[in-house]
């Protein structure tokens, strides 16, 4: 049977102080002074101030019996809490919290009289169900409801009632919930937070510890989102179609989100629940290899591209990831406009022979590297360098070699440029690729 110990004093001292005191090891044993109980604590290995990871030994006199364990922090919030555990000892179970609360916080400037008793009965329902649930209700209180204005004052707490089931993962769980809430309540509505905390709720029956993963991301990624409603649907069809995906989209998406507009936010997940949906993709990193090629294009053709993209989700999915992967290469060939022409006939191909669409957006087959060259007005050197060398070794008298420009800029010689052609003496290099002219027989010549 597992044994609870919980204590609590005034002390009339700034919290900084107090927390200072209570958090170097050798101060444990003052919260542990019953009669009958003395304890000696020897720190080992401090690490951070004190902080997480810091080791130190208990040795234990309870009414003439010695006992000797060794423990380790594994919680430090200065100003608020630390907590420790034995990580070696003869106890099947040992942790200790030190909790701080700043008991100066007055919610009568925020709550009426009436307002005031029914959080006190909301906190004596909680402390029946979970005194640490409670301790972090009483330390978030403040916050969020000078957000919600003292509304919703039941509802946080049966939010937390519904939450907990007794065990202290979920414990853990709804105070996780609580320390959350205030940064959330500012940007959703109440409605909402109760949508997306039910919602994470359900990934416990998976995995807790993925359950407040993603409550810690999920903030971030529904602010990149100006309806928020509309972020947490979002979730919710992802954790119906793959919830082994949602953590990492959680965790992946806000660093591109941030680089599209809301339509294109929009549209860019729901490409990505198309793909998903469909099927025969590894999707652990489905979000780097949907929003990656994106950011190696200039956002001016953001929307053609995804509009593209939306024409393929309609007839294969699948394929939208292999054509993205070689948007980048197809846009330094031909513009956006141009690149409308090249689809439309990888689209009939596609809708034809799915394996030969799927080739041709994928730069694979020579039809599409056919096409792409017939509609590109610019001349690459590579169609040309054959006939290059020939012309230059007739002009010379001599063998040349003909060299792509980025091979000399890559030697960081400070007067080379990609753009025009030069040489060092030996060889001549020429642009990669000539496109200054609307039409192919002009960039040729």
């Amino acid at each position: 049977m597992l044994t609870v110990v919980k204590k609590s004093i005034d002390i009339k001292a700034p919290v900084d102080t107090v927390f200072t005191y209570f958090a170097r090891p050798e101060h444990v044993s003052d919260q542990m002074s019953e009669k009958g109980v003395g304890m000696t604590v020897i720190p080992m290995d401090i690490k951070a101030g004190m902080g997480v990871g810091t080791t130190f030994r208990v040795i234990g006199d309870f009414s003439g019996k010695r006992l000797e364990w060794d423990c380790e922090t594994t919680e430090f919030v200065r100003g608020e809490k630390i907590s420790a555990k034995q990580i070696k000892g003869k106890f099947k179970k040992w942790e200790i919290t030190t909790e701080l609360l700043k008991m100066s916080v007055n919610l009568s400037e925020i709550l009426k009289g009436s307002e005031l008793i029914q959080w006190a009965q909301m906190i004596n329902n909680l402390v029946k169900l979970s005194p640490v649930l409670a301790s972090s209700y009483i330390r978030n209180s403040e916050k969020f409801l000078s957000i919600t204005k003292g509304r919703h004052i039941d509802s946080m707490s049966l939010m937390a009632e519904n939450i907990y089931d007794g065990s202290w993962k979920s414990g853990n769980f709804a105070s996780k919930v609580f320390d959350h809430s205030p940064k959330f309540l500012k940007v959703l509505t109440f409605a909402e937070f109760e949508k997306i905390i039910y919602f994470l709720n359900e990934i416990t029956a998976q995995s807790y510890d993925m359950a407040v993963e993603c409550l810690d991301y999920s903030y971030n990624f529904l602010t990149k989102f100006h309806s928020k409603h509309t972020g947490i649907e979002f979730l919710i069809n992802l954790k119906n179609k793959s919830s082994r995906d949602l953590k990492n989209i959680l965790e992946t998406s806000p660093k591109f989100l941030i680089k599209f507009d809301e339509n294109q936010r929009i549209t860019l997940m729901e490409l990505i629940l198309s793909i998903i949906d469909a099927g025969g993709y590894s999707s652990s990193t489905i979000m780097d290899d949907v929003a990656t090629p994106f950011t190696l294009i200039h956002r001016s053709s953001y929307d053609d591209i995804l509009e593209l993209c939306q024409e393929l989700a309609n007839v294969q999915p699948q394929v939208i990831i292999g054509f993205l992967t070689k948007v980048p290469e197809i846009l330094n060939k031909i513009d956006t406009s141009q690149m409308k022409e090249w689809f439309d006939e990888g689209l009939k191909l596609l809708n034809l022979n799915r394996d030969a669409g799927v080739a041709y957006f994928k730069l694979e087959s020579l039809t599409s590297e056919t096409s792409l060259s017939r509609i590109s007005s610019s001349v690459e050197f590579d169609s040309v360098k054959d006939l290059l060398q020939l012309y230059c070794s007739a002009l010379a008298g001599v063998e040349l070699e003909i060299l792509p420009s980025s091979e000399l800029v890559d030697k960081n010689i400070g007067w080379s440029s990609t753009l025009n052609p030069t040489t060092e003496g030996k060889s001549i290099y020429v642009p990669e690729i000539i496109n200054r002219y609307d039409n192919k027989i002009t960039n040729y010549k």
